[in-house]
């Protein structure tokens, strides 16, 4: 597993078996995606995307891409790695057999934040923060179709589904997760949760969707924590809130899940 870390600023590399660090790279990641076909590791910071080597650890190339990058994803088949430039209003695309940045970024809509590949490769949800949309993208046109999808305030993480049917979109600003059916990019439903969501995640058997969340009450304090809200898929539910605990937890992303459930 991989952590991406403010201060100081590395990758954290942790064993999954035993849950204990076992290695650190020193680079600046703001999000990250590994490829499954390569097992490379992809770090967007600051104008460029590190390309790590994960058997090694060690940086094998870095892209300048451009001003402030956001989220990275990767297609199912590890052809194209997807990058969010959040100043310039683009996704920059990546030839991973290369290392090289595809010319012609795509134009989305305002802030880009986090984005998720769709299960059959041909479609990128793209979460704009800055004008509540999500930008969904035709990726095997030429050139790419870009569909506006109207969603809550301040969109901020996007996950499909294993079946590609729903994608879901924290709203940090809405306080709620939307729901898009794929079918005829729509959102279906809107999940109020009552605090900013952050990260979001859907479990393998497609039941539940996971969303981390800022500002919860402490039991035993009047100051907030963070929690993990969790959602019926079926119903669009917000039916649970599991808390982080006493401590001042912020928490921002949150990771795929490793597994079956």
């Amino acid at each position: 597993m991989y952590v991406a870390l403010g201060t100081p600023s590395q990758i954290d590399v942790i064993d999954a078996a035993t849950n204990v660090v076992i290695d650190h790279i020193p680079v600046t990641a703001r999000s990250m995606a590994v490829n499954p076909s390569t097992a490379r590791l992809y770090g967007a910071s600051d104008g460029a995307v590190v390309v790590i080597d994960t058997s090694t650890n060690s940086v094998i190339a870095t892209l300048p891409v451009g001003g402030s990058l956001a989220g990275v994803a990767i297609k199912p088949d590890g052809t194209r790695v997807y990058v969010a430039d959040n100043s310039g209003n683009a996704v920059y695309v990546i030839d991973a057999a290369g290392n090289t940045v595809l010319p012609g970024a795509i134009a989305v809509g305002s802030g880009p934040q986090g984005l998720a590949v769709h299960p059959n490769g041909t479609r990128l949800y793209v979460a704009n923060g800055k004008d509540d949309s999500v930008s969904a993208i035709k990726t095997d046109s030429s050139p790419p179709v870009v569909q506006r999808i109207s969603v809550g305030s301040a969109p901020y993480a996007v996950a499909v589904n294993k079946a590609g049917t729903r994608v879901y979109v924290t709203n940090t600003g809405g306080r709620s997760v939307s729901v898009i059916d794929t079918a005829r990019n729509l959102v279906i439903a809107t999940v109020p949760l009552g605090y900013p969501p952050q990260g979001v995640a859907v479990s393998r058997n497609g039941k539940e969707v996971y969303a981390v969340v800022r500002g919860y009450p402490r039991s035993l304090t009047t100051d907030t924590t963070g929690a993990l809200a969790v959602i019926d898929a079926t119903c669009h539910g917000h039916v649970a809130d599991v808390s982080m605990g006493e401590a001042d937890f912020k928490p921002g992303g949150l990771g795929d899940f490793l597994l079956p459930h």
